[in-house]
């Protein structure tokens, strides 16, 4: 059976259990990089807000034999355990209120144009800034909403408005997280997982003594996000964040690896000279351990503090732009 049908299966289980108390809709939504997957929604009166439960996993649970109703029933109660929507859910309808909310994430120009289309963004190298509204109960992360250029209109204002307001709000909504990707990784481990996932990133202090890194001859690698884990790679792009890694490890240059959207990883860059190997080791981890939806580029970066400038490189192809964080007027 198709995925389609499963969709109108399980949409018409969820209704049968919702009875006049609601109705349950499918989307096909676009993802990041152009991923697509159904969602369902579950609709209740009064409601300004609801999960949306993407369907993948149950489909592949239906395409196993499991039982409909019992896959229905799993569905509902995970609706059921995301309790109500928070109190202080930001109002879309006035500038004022949305844009205490504002954030920023960064994802491939390239690979969007389509998402482009209808949204504030602004381009730097083979990458794009677009915007969201960072939806929070308490400590508690709920989710995002899409800045669409409707959204900007009505509030009538301009895509600078938004661009100055998200930079100014992220690093006090999702502070920088810097940490040796050693000791994440065996943080992981420990907690029972082997690969990087979205939630808090471990206490440590936001930059460290150089000497922590050096046990052995393996040349460290450090993890630029956000506290929480999620659509941090523009952490890294926080005013002062490069300057003052350098600064702090006492590194000249360094390079600058889009591990995904969620993170940037960072080498010394007298210790590795190759770009091409480089640009091939994020091309392997990209197409054999990042997630479509999570990948950022296949680009190599990197940045010079005497001369503050930020270098793309791919092959053979070499761009330039000067950088001071994310308010360099070179960025357009």
């Amino acid at each position: 059976m198709s995925d389609r049908e499963w969709s109108e299966l399980v949409q018409q289980e969820l209704s049968r259990k919702l009875g006049d108390q609601g109705k349950a809709e499918i989307h096909r939504l676009t993802g990041n990089n152009g991923k697509i997957r159904d969602v369902v929604c579950i609709l209740t009166r009064g409601e300004r807000m609801t999960p949306v439960i993407d369907l993948q996993p149950y489909y592949e649970q239906l395409n196993r034999g499991e039982d409909l109703q019992a896959v229905a029933q799993q569905i509902f109660l995970l609706y059921q355990s995301c309790g109500q929507p928070p109190a202080n859910l930001p109002s879309l309808d006035t500038w004022e209120e949305a844009k205490l909310c504002l954030g920023a994430r960064i994802i491939s120009a390239g690979e969007n144009e389509k998402y482009l289309e209808d949204a504030p963004h602004r381009r730097f190298l083979d990458l794009a800034l677009v915007y969201y509204l960072l939806v929070e109960d308490g400590a508690d992360f709920t989710g995002t909403v899409r800045i669409t250029n409707e959204m900007m209109e009505k509030w009538q204002v301009c895509e600078k408005d938004i661009y100055e307001q998200s930079l100014w709000n992220l690093p006090k909504m999702l502070p920088v997280a810097v940490m040796c990707l050693d000791e994440m990784m065996k943080k992981l481990w420990q907690l029972g997982t082997g690969g990087m996932i979205p939630g808090e990133a471990p206490e440590q202090s936001i930059f460290f003594d150089k000497e922590s890194s050096s046990k052995d001859n393996r040349i460290p690698v450090y993890v630029v996000t956000n506290k929480r884990q999620y659509m941090g790679a523009i952490a890294l792009f926080y005013e002062g964040v490069l300057d003052r890694f350098l600064e702090d490890m006492d590194w000249e240059k360094v390079w600058i690896l889009p591990s995904s959207i969620h993170e940037m990883l960072l080498v010394q860059a007298d210790d590795w000279n190759d770009a091409g190997k480089l640009a091939e080791m994020v091309e392997d981890v990209n197409e054999t351990v990042v997630e479509k939806e999570d990948r950022l580029s296949y680009s190599v970066y990197q940045y010079s503090r005497e001369e503050r400038i930020l270098r793309r490189v791919t092959g053979k192809e070499e761009k330039v732009i000067q950088i001071f964080g994310l308010d360099c007027a070179a960025i357009s």
